[in-house]
């Protein structure tokens, strides 16, 4: 199959194809989306992820899967982040050459985690940068208010947290499921 060698319309393409949209459209003509939930314990803080997740792999429990047409070696840690933060436990990865699609192949997290950190050196590195990211983090929310919503992004390789304003801040589902997400019971 021939897709349309616009780096940046292959990844868009790509996940059309595997989902069973049309091609054709734009990213905002999506019918439905799945956005994943969780709560993780990161480096001794509460995180609370939400994120959209490509697709669902519907003959295992509904699992989030991600979708990539891209080359592995540039992914560096990014796309096992993703993955981890949309609970995909999938990738659904196309190769492409000369702007054909020549392979689909689902890898596992683990495999995804083998290639993004090949060695202690550099897990040890990523763990150091995440603890101190996270105390970056909670020294910014020093004076937050309950139920503001911020959105991350990196400033010259620093986290920075600002303010969501408008329809961005809406990001949560009613009160009573955010309160039962974060309750203490298992």
């Amino acid at each position: 199959m021939t897709i349309n060698d616009d780096t940046q319309m292959i990844g868009f393409q790509f996940e059309r194809l595997v989902t069973g949209k049309p091609m054709e459209g734009e990213s905002s003509d999506t019918v439905s989306s799945v956005e994943h939930l969780q709560v993780m314990d990161v480096s001794g803080y509460r995180v609370f992820f939400g994120a959209e997740t490509d697709a669902v792999h519907y003959d295992n429990d509904h699992d989030p899967v991600e979708i990539k047409a891209s080359n592995p070696r540039y992914w560096g840690t990014k796309v096992m982040f993703q993955m981890i933060s949309n609970g995909s436990t999938r990738l659904c990865h196309g190769t492409k050459q000369r702007g054909s699609l020549t392979e689909i192949s689902i890898r596992s997290l683990h495999d995804v985690s083998k290639d993004a950190l090949p060695n202690r050196s550099s897990v040890k590195r990523l763990e150091d940068n995440i603890r101190a990211s996270m105390a970056s983090l909670k020294t910014q929310l020093v004076d937050a208010k309950p139920g503001v919503v911020f959105h991350l992004s990196f400033v010259r390789s620093e986290l920075v947290l600002t303010r969501a304003r408008g329809r961005s801040a809406d990001i949560l589902p009613p009160e009573e499921i955010v309160l039962a997400l974060l309750s203490e019971e298992k």
